[in-house]
């Protein structure tokens, strides 16, 4: 079931199926907002979404209660099963991680980038001269290490921690500050931390129990500081929740707050089929919280994630929300060839030398692209 995009009335159908989704969502983000208003109240008493002052103090991170549908960082549980980015996807324009794709890159507001070459994304992880907060973000789904073991999917891949060692030097090579992981199963998160000698923060990463942490937003600790940290859950296949990452972190030269939320929405595969229904949901959660962040905050937002879906998700985020994809930014992509995987921001975000990486090196090291970004926030 896809959500309509124009203004035209649906069919009866169409419109009961609707109707139907609707009443699922406002039970479902019930409790969700009743949290979220709970996190703001004590936040908003703390200061952590304050509008940025120069010079500023990091503060701490703040611990509010969880609960289902928001969780903090003592809360979560492994919903099982894992995406198979080789699997088949809905008929809404996606595009699967092994599709074809401009070899050459595309043009964007910063300039033009190749997908084997060995460009970053520009400076990265402070303020300019100018005014504002610049850095690089990418979203990057690295492949389950579950995939690649004896009786997973690729078995014919290399390891997961051998795998690892070329994404991290291409995050390297790009100069990432921040980067919204899918599918970071333990093995890889351990060689991630043992190879960049634990430099970056990583959340929900490891915590203590069992927890849902292959989608994880990591961040250069010399650039960012973590003020606050949440889990909100989403359907994944056949409807478990599963738990996907907020953080807001602060720029330790700039002072500059901002709102990073990393998805990963199911995939139908030969395992789970037709799984649009739980997509749709997950991206009606997705927006419902972006707006819901966006207003109660006034803080930039940036949003990463294999959606699993290519031009419906554009689509709908962007008419339900007031978010830009770094992609399309100045206008210069295609949005019938956005892929499955995103990078978007709120309009205090400017995106410009956005690439998708489909190096050797990438293609060594997952079956997806690597998408990176500059980002400039406004100061």
């Amino acid at each position: 079931m896809t959500r309509p995009i124009s203004s035209a009335a649906p069919s009866a159908s169409v419109s009961q199926q609707l109707q139907q989704l609707d009443s699922w969502l406002e039970q479902a983000l019930q409790g969700f907002e009743q949290e979220l208003e709970q996190m703001f109240q004590g936040l908003l008493g703390q200061d952590a979404f304050a509008p940025p002052s120069l010079p500023t103090v990091p503060q701490s991170p703040a611990n509010p209660a969880a609960d289902p549908s928001f969780q903090s960082v003592g809360a979560g549980n492994n919903a099982g099963g894992h995406h198979n980015a080789g699997g088949p996807h809905h008929a809404g324009g996606s595009h699967h991680a092994g599709g074809p794709h401009h070899a050459s890159g595309h043009h964007h507001a910063g300039g033009h980038h190749h997908a084997g070459g060995h460009q970053n994304a520009g400076g990265a992880g402070g303020g300019n001269a100018s005014g504002g907060t610049d850095f690089n973000v990418s979203s990057f789904n690295v492949l389950g290490a579950s995939h690649t073991k004896p009786g997973g999917e690729h078995p014919d891949h290399a390891s997961g921690a051998r795998r690892m060692k070329a994404a991290v030097k291409a995050i390297q090579r790009h100069n990432v500050d921040v980067v919204g992981f899918q599918e970071l199963q333990a093995p890889q998160l351990k060689e991630f931390n043992k190879l960049t000698h634990n430099k970056f923060g990583v959340y929900p990463g490891f915590k203590k129990g069992k927890g849902d942490n292959e989608n994880s937003i990591a961040w250069d600790k010399s650039k960012f500081s973590l003020v606050n940290a949440h889990t909100i859950k989403i359907p994944y296949f056949n409807g478990q929740k599963r738990d996907m990452p907020v953080v807001v972190l602060r720029n330790k030269e700039t002072g500059q707050k901002a709102v990073f939320m990393n998805f990963h929405n199911p995939a139908d595969t030969k395992r789970f089929h037709h799984q649009e229904k739980y997509r749709d949901r997950a991206t009606d959660i997705e927006i419902a919280a972006v707006k819901r962040i966006e207003k109660r905050t006034g803080l930039p937002v940036i949003l990463t994630g294999d959606m699993n879906e290519s031009t419906e998700y554009y689509r709908r985020m962007t008419a339900g929300t007031n978010m830009t994809s770094a992609h399309l930014s100045g206008q210069h992509g295609d949005q019938h060839h956005l892929g499955i995987d995103h990078i978007y921001g709120s309009p205090a975000v400017t995106f410009s030398q956005f690439m998708r990486d489909r190096s050797k090196q990438i293609r060594f090291a997952t079956d997806h692209p690597m998408l990176v970004s500059h980002v400039h926030i406004k100061g």
